[in-house]
């Protein structure tokens, strides 16, 4: 049985098995693959390399730490954990189960896809999913913000105070009717299209994007 188990690979889940190890604490990190997010970098057309974000070093070092203890990364997916008495059972997609005293999750979130045509392509190239991780790098741009939740309105009104122009394109309508988007309307810096996106299209990085008015 271990002392604990850490379920995910990312960021997160790796610094917890770097201070679990350290602790001499008998530790499992259960996940598909190690770095999680920080394996996506990205980069915006007109910058040079040393603006380019591409990942944590920190996150690197926890990862071959790691690496090198392979006896404590266990390829696989977890698919149920289960509360057994004073300890946990973990079940993952091989049939395999492990036990621990104690379990992290750590199994971070995805980015909600755009699919349409040229998202794969330019992910990382110009197309992000953090408005807040990659906004230095839409200093005096124009960024397209794609979404009507308030996340996104925020994201918008978080850019229009370093870009030049925020084009942001609702495919519904969301919350801009809501008083913080009643108050992103009256921002001269932010241009509004309700309209559904199309594609978006560029060579080597995002040039330009397709979007359907109703």
């Amino acid at each position: 049985m271990y002392d604990l188990i850490i379920i995910g690979g990312g960021p997160a889940g790796l610094t917890a098995a770097v201070y679990a190890l350290n602790k001499r604490l008998e530790t499992l990190v259960i996940s598909e693959d190690l770095g999680g997010k920080t394996a996506y970098g990205f980069a915006a057309k007109g910058y040079e390399g040393h603006e380019v974000i591409r990942g944590g070093e920190l996150v690197e070092k926890f990862k071959r730490q790691l690496e090198y203890l392979n006896f404590a990364h266990q390829v696989d997916r977890v698919t149920k954990v289960v509360a057994e008495d004073k300890h946990y059972a973990v079940l993952t997609q091989s049939n395999k189960r492990f036990e621990a005293k104690a379990v992290i999750l750590a199994t971070g979130a995805q980015p909600k896809r755009l699919d349409v045509p040229g998202e794969k392509k330019l992910i990382g190239k110009g197309l992000s999913y953090s408005a807040l991780s990659h906004a230095q790098l839409f200093i005096e741009r124009e960024p397209a913000i794609v979404g009507s939740n308030l996340r996104a309105l925020k994201a918008a009104a978080e850019l229009a105070t370093i870009a030049k122009q925020v084009h942001l394109v609702l495919p519904e309508k969301g919350e801009i009717d809501s008083a913080f988007g009643k108050k992103l309307r009256a921002n001269p810096k932010v241009k509004i299209y309700e309209a559904a996106l199309k594609e978006i299209r560029g060579d080597q990085f995002v040039e330009s994007i397709v979007v359907e008015s109703k």
